[in-house]
């Protein structure tokens, strides 16, 4: 009967861990796709670097506290015609087996790579 009951609250928390880390990784998706598009409107290339550190920041604000405290950013804009993001993430476990060992589970490590776009007149 004990067994039972352990059995169904870990099944429990490893289910409630697999839904906290889906919505994590896509509301950290989404704000960093947002973040590297707004960083390609820029339509020169020294104002594309001096908006990274603006939206890096605007990225975090968004995230609250997950954002300050476990989102790692990395912009690469070597090629002027398109803007590198990648983004890290370490996600809180609620299971004790999961934490620290590096699992799909706990970490989000996602990269991005937008075209610059450039106005031409008729």
């Amino acid at each position: 009967m004990v067994f039972g009951i352990a059995m169904f609250l870990v099944l429990l928390l490893f289910g409630v861990q697999v839904i906290f880390s889906l919505y994590a990784r896509s509301v950290v998706t989404s704000v960093a796709y947002e973040g590297a598009r707004t960083v390609a409107g820029f339509d020169a290339s020294e104002r594309r670097a001096a908006a990274t550190g603006t939206v890096t920041g605007q990225m975090r604000s968004r995230l609250g506290q997950f954002g300050e405290e476990r989102l790692h950013v990395e912009w690469n804009l070597s090629n002027p015609d398109v803007v590198v993001l990648r983004v890290t993430a370490e996600l809180p476990t609620l299971l004790p087996l999961l934490a620290g060992d590096g699992s799909a589970l706990s970490t989000i490590d996602r990269s991005f790579e937008i075209r610059t776009e450039e106005f031409k007149s008729p």
